[in-house]
Parts: C-alpha cells; sequence; structure tokens
C-alpha cells in the first residue's frame, strides 16, 4: 500500500476522503477545510486532515446522542414541500405589434 504524501493536492486530498474533487472545492469555499494556497493552487498537510476529520466526527456524534433520535429524514422537507418558482408574466412576441 502507497503511503500518503505529508502535503497533499486537492486531487490527492479528494482520493484520501473517497469524494468527488468539486465536494472539496465546496468546502474549502465555506472555509470548512484547512488548507492553503500555493500559488494558484491548493495544498493539505495530511495530519491536519485526519485532525479535521476527527473533530467532525466527534461534533457529528455529539450531535447524535443530543437529538436522541432525529433522523436525517425528520428533519428535510418531503418533496411535494418544495419550493415553487415564481409565476412569470407572459412573454411578448418579437415583431408583434402591441395593441393600442
Amino acid at each position: 500500500m502507497r503511503t500518503q504524501p505529508v502535503i497533499m493536492t486537492l486531487e490527492e486530498v479528494a482520493d484520501y476522503l473517497r469524494v468527488h474533487p468539486s465536494t472539496i472545492y465546496r468546502l474549502i469555499k465555506k472555509v470548512s477545510i484547512p488548507g492553503f494556497k500555493l500559488g494558484s493552487d491548493w495544498r493539505f498537510h495530511r495530519e491536519t486532515i485526519d485532525r479535521w476529520m476527527s473533530q467532525r466526527e466527534s461534533q457529528q456524534l455529539s450531535a447524535g446522542v443530543a437529538s436522541e433520535g432525529n433522523s436525517r429524514a425528520q428533519t428535510t422537507r418531503p418533496k411535494s414541500a418544495k419550493k415553487q418558482p415564481a409565476e412569470r408574466a407572459p412573454r411578448k412576441k418579437k415583431g408583434a405589434a402591441s395593441p393600442r
């Protein structure tokens, strides 16, 4: 088995966490995942990522114990309750004369 380098690229972190690279970009945007920029590229310390994962895991466990039995399905909206888009006025046809 190949060992992970001490400093990883975005693609290596995505592979390490078994997620798509776009997920890592989304976490960066939310300032959720610890990393730093080297020029225009993102880099991540493996040990910092491991600590970050442990902290998130313990937070989720403590939140799960606090809510005791609340499942994700209970907190999400049913599909029928989705927000409906705002109603739009009908469009005018190009070149059509407007009634006077």
